[in-house]
């Protein structure tokens, strides 16, 4: 294992070497909120888990809300056996995975909550949001859907070709009908 530290000490920089296949669940501290644990053939060498907090600023927006945790594995290393990973969090918050590409954020699917905070596993680790509550799953680069303005009144119809209420082109209708057939009996009366 090589590490970096940053200004205050903490450490920020993750390269793991995968020698054998690790016959003993191994713990990996990736940050200090996020354990990794690897057990079986993970089919790599070494891989980069440095983990960043930052927060996109798109995902805030979203949120619309500042009290939102991130942890992104910046390498996004992807692996042939699924880790275990844990994420120091309350009981009460919610994981989702934000694909940065995309903008999708997708909630996690948890194995459980532990005393060290929810555990997950994956094949694929990536940027994962920590809420404090729940906020439905979307996409952090599409607009919002606006309500539409319907109207309620359902007395109110109205012909869209013409923008006339439906009674008016009704009416009018019945009076071409009207003239036809008057013109009808007209023309039988006269060819007697």
């Amino acid at each position: 294992k090589a590490t970096k530290d940053d200004e205050d000490g903490d450490d920020v920089g993750c390269f793991f070497r995968f020698d054998e296949v690790l016959d003993k669940e191994t713990r990996i501290t990736c940050d200090k909120y996020v354990d990794l644990y690897f057990k079986g053939n993970y089919d790599t060498k070494i891989e980069n888990l440095r983990v960043v907090r930052d927060v996109p600023a798109e995902v805030k927006e979203y949120f619309d809300d500042e009290d939102v945790d991130c942890y992104d594995f910046i390498a996004k290393p992807k692996f042939a056996t699924s880790v275990r990973v844990i994420i120091d969090a309350d009981k009460n918050s919610i994981i989702y995975e934000y694909d940065k590409n995309s903008g999708d954020l997708t909630r996690v699917e948890t194995t459980g909550y532990t005393s060290d905070g929810w555990e997950f596993k994956t094949k694929k680790l990536g940027t994962y949001i920590i809420t404090e509550e729940e906020y439905d799953e979307g996409n952090t680069k599409e607009p919002a859907e606006e309500p539409t303005d319907e109207p309620t009144d359902s007395t109110d119809k109205s012909n869209p070709g013409t923008g006339a209420n439906d009674m008016v082109g009704a009416a009018a209708a019945l009076a071409v009908v009207s003239l036809v057939a008057a013109g009808a009996v007209a023309f039988k009366k006269a060819s007697k």
